[in-house]
């Protein structure tokens, strides 16, 4: 279960390090997703672009670790192999 179409989870290990996971929605940056799903091209990508900067900004040296997380793998040796990043479109 998701708990949007963007958040993040912050964990404290007992060696004090702190790492942040950060979730985003990246079918609206796809193409092929675009065009098979017109309901996505109606998820604003530059509220999302604008959302990661703040989050990555505000966060900026309070981490040991941080991690984006997106719906798309860029790079795999999955089943789908590198579909994501082949497909990935204005990214800035």
């Amino acid at each position: 279960n998701m708990d949007g179409l963007q958040w993040t989870k912050d964990f404290l290990f007992t060696n004090g390090y702190k790492i942040q996971f950060i979730f985003i929605n990246t079918p609206p940056f796809n193409d092929v997703d675009r065009a098979q799903y017109p309901h996505l091209a109606k998820i604003d990508k530059k509220v999302q672009i604008e959302w990661l900067r703040s989050v990555l900004e505000e966060g900026e040296g309070r981490y040991q670790w941080r991690f984006v997380i997106g719906h798309h793998v860029m790079y795999s040796g999955g089943h789908y192999g590198d579909w994501g990043h082949a497909n990935m479109t204005d990214v800035e």
